[in-house]
């Protein structure tokens, strides 16, 4: 998440959903900020921005062994503007 912090000076993260099934467990968030900072080489629009994510960990006792994550922008892609040098 340290990436979502160089979006974001301020954000929130909010746990919406959480599943265990035998050794693994399901987190369903949102996280949402401002898009301040460059990231992947795309700079800052100052333009708030959505992003929703699943995270599913897998543990041995209560240490997790393993993570899978997925998150997608909720936002229009015109939130986040490519600069056409990068076309």
């Amino acid at each position: 998440m340290s990436g979502t912090r160089k979006l974001s000076g301020e954000s929130e993260c909010t746990l919406e959903e959480q599943i265990a099934e035998g050794d693994q467990g399901l987190s369903r968030f949102v996280w949402s900020g401002t898009y301040q900072g460059e990231f992947i080489s795309i700079p800052a629009t100052h333009r708030p921005i959505a992003v929703w994510g699943m995270v599913i960990d897998r543990y041995a006792g209560e240490k997790i062994i393993s993570t899978r994550i997925l998150m997608v922008d909720r936002q229009p892609v015109q939130n986040i503007t490519v600069p056409t040098s990068l076309s």
